[in-house]
């Protein structure tokens, strides 16, 4: 009924006559056309819907006056209580199968809703629907008592809000803003309800358990599975905040993207030239000219998609980026997932077993001699929304590396590892829009890598080391373990700096724990700073801590009579052991080195943990085969790590 597209010939192939002509067919219909009929061209319309059941228009061909067009009818409905759905369901939610309007006593008062068709009442059959707008589409089942149930049609939603309340939002999430699970609707436990006999126009059952607003609150929400939270709201974006798309084929997406994947202009819905757009395009409740030249999907194709300029190609696909609301996760162990290959030679990433039976995306080869290129895989595009981003993969390498990078710009480089290897890379927020690119590095002519899934959040790397200039994000027990993570070292060069006691913070991150660049240079502890270091970011409007972790200091006075006290031996290199001492009843700690041929000596290094700076020059006693050696040492300006070799 409310059709604004741009199809503008018949059901018969005749073209239709200009709304704002008298020739050959003069009407009054003109002034019921929003807005001024020269607007509406000669497309399909239906200016007083009570009319025709469907848009139709005057002809051009002086013999026929009126005919109907043959408008695509979504079997779904746009709107809260769809009472424009003018689709081809016949039976209700319960099965059961519907009555034709036309067969039915329209004197018989329990019928009355007949008489509010639009159009021809034949023309509606047996199909659902929605002429007295209750609460969703309906049919009558009763021949003579008037019964009737409501139609099982579904919602076209996005996974987005299309107004702040989110009154009209049927997506599917089902976790709260702290990540609570949501409570089924159609349960009463753990909180009891009065919202068990369905709302928004659908049995409580087709609501599952997700997040909702039917009672006018300020957003969705729902009740959730932990007996101590009545209810939390979810945390569902607006789908017009960001330019990206939530789901792979992108029927969701209004960004303003109009430019192919090949960098060819889009040409507009409503445009005939240079391409004739197909005759049975069009958008739900939407005119073509609202879109504009926007890459759109309308036919459901595997991407959005959009006409082009170039006469010589009618339409291209679009590379419109992911919206990282959540996450985007591929996991080669269930899909192959929509991951590219670029780079292409003899030898392919295949989606098979590995040798542990684990299923993944291998790359593998034996050749005589090392291969100059290899396969690099590239993930489809993504789209910051808040913050930056954390990879997070498994994988395992011989005979190669991996390297990790976005927009051409490397982020890390991945060791080899033979066994599988959980690894998180930060990605930064600098970066709005951008795809993954994994490249293997040879190194050997025999070479094997798998890797079983990736994973792209929508925050930074949590619970981990941020490496300063490098992306990758180590386990936090590794940082200062004198064992070198990082690949550019700065968990171990000047490590006792890359943590804080109290307030005294003397290292060099200058990256917010979300990932944005410290307007004042680094982090430190400034008047703002509450119990970690922080800094400006945003043109110095806006505080926000920095992800440094505490130095975790204890005294360096130690015994060894009943443990290490959290002193640690370097790896590799040779391990210091407590035991008894040879000549008195004491425990001591002990190394024992090789002398090599070559006047070289192993390694035997043994650690404490950061200390605090003093103020003071410091003194350190220690015994050393019952001998006491004073070292005066000059007072550090910052925390301190104590190496004995």
């Amino acid at each position: 009924m409310e059709y604004r597209g741009n199809i503008s010939v018949t059901t018969s192939g005749r073209t239709c006559q200009r709304w704002d002509r008298q020739e050959p067919h003069a009407h009054g219909y003109d002034s019921h056309l929003p807005g001024n009929a020269s607007l509406h061209e000669n497309f399909c319309r239906n200016p007083l819907a009570y009319d025709e059941p469907t848009p139709w228009c005057y002809t051009t061909d002086p013999n026929i006056r009126v005919e109907l067009c043959d408008i695509p009818a979504c079997e779904c409905r746009d709107t809260l209580i769809g009472e424009g759905y003018i689709g081809s369901t016949s039976h209700t939610i319960n099965g059961t199968r519907c009555l034709r309007w036309d067969s039915l006593n329209r004197s018989n008062s329990k019928y009355a809703s007949i008489l509010k068709l639009k159009g021809n009442i034949t023309s509606h059959e047996n199909y659902c629907r929605n002429p007295d707008e209750k609460l969703a589409p309906w049919c009558y089942i009763g021949v003579n008592n008037g019964l009737w149930e409501y139609c099982d049609i579904p919602f076209y939603s996005a996974e987005c809000l299309n107004d702040p309340r989110g009154q009209e939002y049927f997506g599917t999430e089902t976790n709260t803003e702290d990540n609570i699970e949501c409570q089924r609707w159609d349960e009463q436990k753990p909180h009891s309800h009065e919202l068990s006999r369905g709302f928004m126009g659908l049995p409580v059952p087709e609501h599952a358990n997700y997040c909702r607003n039917p009672d006018n609150r300020d957003r969705p929400w729902c009740y959730t599975v932990n007996s101590t939270v009545l209810f939390q709201y979810c945390n569902i974006r607006e789908c017009q905040e960001h330019d990206c798309k939530d789901t792979e084929v992108g029927l969701e997406y209004r960004g303003i993207i109009n430019m192919t994947r090949n960098g060819i202009p889009c040409q507009r819905w409503d445009s005939k030239y240079p391409h004739e757009p197909s005759r049975k395009l069009s958008f739900p409740s939407e005119s073509l000219s609202a879109h504009e030249n926007y890459c759109r999907n309308p036919d459901k194709k595997l991407i959005p998609w959009c006409y082009t300029v170039d006469p010589d190609v009618r339409w291209d696909y679009c590379d419109i980026p992911f919206c990282l609301s959540d996450n985007y996760r591929c996991d080669f162990s269930e899909e192959t997932c929509n991951v590219e290959q670029i780079n292409q030679t003899t030898i392919n990433w295949m989606h098979k077993r590995s040798e542990d039976d684990e299923l993944g995306l291998i790359l593998s080869t034996n050749m005589s001699s090392q291969p100059s290129v290899l396969p690099s895989l590239r993930l489809p595009f993504l789209r910051f929304t808040t913050t930056g981003s954390c990879l997070e993969m498994k994988y395992w390498s011989t005979g190669l590396k991996l390297d990790i990078s976005i927009s051409n710009k490397s982020l890390t480089r991945l060791p080899m590892s033979d066994t599988w290897k959980y690894i998180k890379v930060n990605l930064n927020h600098q970066i709005e829009n951008f795809q993954i690119v994994i490249t293997p590095i040879p190194l050997s002519s025999t070479l094997e890598s798998a890797i079983q899934y990736i994973n792209v959040r929508n925050k930074p790397c949590e619970d981990c080391y941020a490496c300063l200039e490098d992306r990758l994000c180590i386990e936090k027990e590794k940082f200062c373990d004198m064992m070198v993570d990082c690949p550019d070292e700065t968990d171990e060069q000047n490590c006792a700096l890359e943590c804080f006691n109290g307030n005294v913070y003397e290292g060099f991150r200058k990256e917010s724990k979300s990932l944005h660049r410290c307007s004042d240079g680094r982090c430190n502890f400034g008047k703002d700073a509450m119990l970690k270091p922080g800094c400006f970011i945003r043109s110095s409007k806006e505080w926000e801590e920095c992800n440094v972790p505490s130095c975790d200091i204890e005294s360096l006075n130690c015994d060894f009579e009943n443990d290490m006290c959290s002193w640690k031996s370097m790896q590799p290199g040779v391990t210091w052991n407590r035991h008894k001492a040879e000549n008195y009843d004491e425990m001591v700690v002990s190394a024992k080195v090789a002398l090599f041929s070559d006047r070289t000596m192993e390694r035997a290094i043994i650690y404490s943990t950061p200390q605090s700076s003093a103020e003071d020059i410091g003194c350190i006693t220690m015994s050393l085969w019952e001998k006491v050696y004073i070292y005066k040492s000059l007072s550090p300006k910052a925390p301190f790590t104590l190496t004995i070799k």
